[in-house]
């Protein structure tokens, strides 16, 4: 490309530019020679497109960072002030708007534990349901939101959203102990016992040590 441009063989520059394009799509200094080298050929149609292309990149690039620090100012306030981390949260969120994706998801669970640290519960369930318009089928946020309704004692509420989460993701049951107590004692709650040993099992077969779950086991088995 260099050496096209040196020799002003401006349709051959122009070329290897958009090779490398195809290649590393996110670099907006060379959409705009792209841009740039259309005009020079006289065609200006083309060269805006790139020069929008160009805009538009900077844009989301902008975006992402500003969101970045909200969520690292968020995650810094999220246990002393977790009132605070959920306002930057809330900005993080709307900040990114319709460009949110997957890759977003965590945000909407950081904001679901700093509402829920704030027993906003039906709160975090909003912000939890938003995710799964972009995801509606992921594990994590499905759980999450059993947790949300188990933490306001609604707790059939809470039993659904676990049945959907290990339906859509079983292997969320391995990810950790804890997921298998609190399915294991929400099921407690209803007098379910033969379906919360099942989940404190599981609990114990993680981690041998897990000292409430064999409490929970323990009552259960005196039953």
């Amino acid at each position: 490309m260099e050496l096209y441009e040196q020799t002003n063989e401006l349709k051959k520059k122009l070329e290897s530019l958009k090779k490398l394009d195809r290649l590393s799509s996110l670099n907006h200094h060379r959409k705009i020679e792209i841009g740039h080298t259309h005009i020079q050929l006289n065609q200006e149609e083309e060269g805006k497109k790139y020069f929008d292309q160009a805009i538009k990149q900077v844009q989301k690039q902008a975006t992402n960072m500003l969101c970045s620090a909200m969520m690292e100012i968020a995650q810094k306030l999220k246990n002393q002030r977790p009132d605070l981390s959920s306002q930057y949260i809330a900005r993080a969120i709307n900040t990114k708007g319709n460009n949110l994706s997957r890759k977003d998801l965590w945000m909407f669970n950081e904001m679901g534990v700093a509402l829920r640290q704030q027993n906003r519960w039906e709160e975090a369930i909003e912000y939890y349901k938003k995710g799964l318009e972009i995801a509606p089928m992921d594990g994590g946020l499905l759980y999450n939101i059993g947790m949300a309704y188990a933490q306001g004692k609604k707790y059939y509420k809470a039993l659904e959203y676990f049945k959907k989460a290990l339906e859509n993701t079983p292997e969320i049951l391995n990810e950790s102990p804890n997921i298998a107590f609190n399915i294991g004692k929400v099921y407690f709650k209803v007098n379910d016992f033969q379906e919360a040993q099942k989940f404190l099992s599981k609990a114990m077969e993680l981690d041998p040590n897990f000292t409430e779950a064999k409490k929970l086991l323990q009552r259960i088995s005196k039953r």
